[in-house]
């Protein structure tokens, strides 16, 4: 039996998850910041993630809306302090199958990746490389923005080189029979994401 990768992103190691997680079941990875968290998920292709939602930086929410814009379905099991009803449910609505409170319970935690991974094998059309692409894609246009707005440039050259980046970038990546449905993902990007 392969066992399950578990992708662990938090800041500070509060907890061993690999006595947890029995290591014959679970080969756990760790990140501890978003941008790392992101890139994992594009190159180890998890299973699961457990996700604190109190990153410096960009936050746990923010990356389970990157997630959300995936086709790819990934069990997210967000993971904070903060043990409000109001935490949870925005958690839960921007993606995660689950919300634990710190510190985390060892029997709910194992019950809640038990319930991520069944979640994850019932799910249909499980495609990692289109959340390589999607993640990928909007790491890019993070880093192009960045770049852009740290030169001093003006929206209209940064939209210019943005686009003319990441069209280039992104088209060298796909196959042909991706091209179209990548399109139209950068429309749609081009539409909601404003400089």
């Amino acid at each position: 039996m392969q066992s399950a990768k578990v992708l662990v992103v938090e800041e500070e190691k509060e907890q061993e998850f690999e006595e947890i997680l029995p290591q014959d079941e679970y080969m756990v990875l760790k990140a501890t910041r978003s941008k790392n968290a992101l890139t994992m998920v594009m190159e180890e292709k998890p299973d699961l993630m457990i996700l604190d939602l109190e990153l410096p930086g960009m936050n746990g929410i923010e990356v389970l809306r990157r997630l959300q814009i995936s086709t790819f379905h990934l069990p997210v099991i967000a993971v904070s302090s903060i043990g409000t009803v109001e935490a949870a449910v925005e958690a839960i609505k921007c993606g995660a199958c689950d919300y634990l409170t710190k510190p985390l319970n060892t029997r709910d935690l194992k019950v809640s990746v038990s319930k991520g991974l069944q979640e994850l094998r019932g799910a249909k059309g499980n495609k990692h490389t289109d959340t390589a692409n999607c993640l990928d894609i909007q790491t890019l246009i993070d880093e192009v923005k960045e770049t852009m707005l740290e030169r001093g440039a003006n929206l209209e050259e940064a939209n210019r080189s943005f686009e003319k980046r990441l069209t280039s970038i992104v088209l060298e990546k796909v196959n042909e029979g991706d091209e179209t449905k990548i399109r139209k993902r950068l429309e749609i990007n081009r539409e909601s994401s404003a400089f």
